[in-house]
């Protein structure tokens, strides 16, 4: 429980954008909490995070969570001579960021436009 949406801002580091719109939505932020207005009633049953847990949850799921665009598309990319490196990434970005490459030449190759196997080593196809 927080004071105010901004004291719940200061506190997690959430943008006010973010919020608001996991309140009017219902969707859970990160994944994993979900944020209303409506007042919790305490009983002696009730446990509560401190705001130290709370931070620590938040911090821990920022860690892990990847933002997936909904038109993103996953990409297998298949490694040239040991199939145990394959690898499936959730988008073109995380994909040429895992490799340092661009963005515009790996779209080439997966659309087909450059054969052979990028940088020598790679073939990349969308999955399902």
């Amino acid at each position: 429980m927080f004071e105010s949406k901004q004291h719940m801002y200061n506190s997690i580091n959430i943008h006010h954008t973010s919020l608001n719109a996991c309140i009017d939505s219902g969707t859970l932020y990160l994944d994993a909490f979900f944020f209303s207005l409506d007042l919790i009633e305490e009983s002696s049953k009730t446990n509560l995070l401190s705001l130290d847990q709370i931070q620590s949850l938040v911090k821990d799921k920022r860690g892990v969570y990847n933002v997936k665009h909904p038109a993103a598309k996953t990409i297998l990319a298949e490694f040239k001579d040991d199939s145990r490196k394959n690898l499936v990434f959730n988008s073109l970005n995380s994909l040429a960021k895992h490799l340092k490459g661009d963005r515009q030449v790996i779209r080439e190759y997966l659309k087909g436009n450059k054969s052979g196997y990028y940088r020598g080593k790679w073939k990349f196809t969308y999955k399902n």
